[in-house]
């Protein structure tokens, strides 16, 4: 908001100067006015009440919309299936028809033959649900353990230390050998005996 030509001239009358947005008394100070904002501020209660006193303007009429009259329902015409429901096996709701209504006779024919059908199918027995999967327990965890202590153990047999020294990790993990130094420690046993070279047999010195 700013300040208007009523406030302007109410504001000389009591003595007052007004710059811009701005009151300033007959020192130059400013003791009033609106901010950046529009909302007033005052230092002194008589520029208050001549800022407060400006009518607040009125919104201007919004043009009168064109009323639209609602649409007209038609009546509808009723049908000779009113009250069937699928999956009922009586036609008692179903209107008999008169002599010389062949269309109303039709219809009833093929909801009856519709309602025979429905009846006689069997209803498809629901599946059922997943098992889920068993937890495993503190005892199923040492069986596992042991048959995998076992089955290092078997392979750790078949070869000697320098023949599984010289393997890879992946080759070992393929043979089922302990990968590495702590799982041969956990699987136990011993190695396959190195085979030792014979010592060979020396000729006799005869003297021949």
């Amino acid at each position: 908001m700013s300040v208007t030509k009523e406030q302007r001239a109410a504001l000389q009358a009591a003595g007052y100067t007004v710059k811009g947005n701005t009151v300033l008394n007959k020192a130059g100070d400013s003791v009033g006015g609106y901010n950046e904002n529009g909302k007033i501020w005052s230092g002194s209660g008589k520029v208050t009440a001549i800022l407060k006193s400006s009518p607040t303007p009125t919104a201007a009429p919004t043009p009168k919309q064109a009323t639209k009259k609602a649409p007209v329902a038609k009546p509808v015409a009723k049908s000779p299936m009113k009250g069937y429901q699928r999956g009922d096996v009586t036609t008692s709701a179903i209107p008999k028809s008169g002599r010389g209504d062949g269309g109303a006779e039709r219809v009833r024919r093929a909801a009856e033959g519709a309602l025979s059908k429905a009846a006689k199918k069997p209803s498809q027995p629901a599946p059922k649900p997943a098992a889920k999967p068993a937890y495993p327990t503190a005892s199923s965890r040492a069986a596992e353990a042991e048959a995998r202590k076992a089955k290092l153990s078997a392979g750790k047999g078949s070869v000697t230390k320098a023949e599984w020294a010289a393997m890879s990790r992946a080759e070992r993990a393929r043979r089922g050998l302990p990968v590495r130094p702590i799982d041969s420690w956990f699987a136990g046993g011993g190695w396959k005996a190195e085979s030792t070279p014979k010592p060979r047999a020396r000729a006799r010195n005869t003297g021949n």
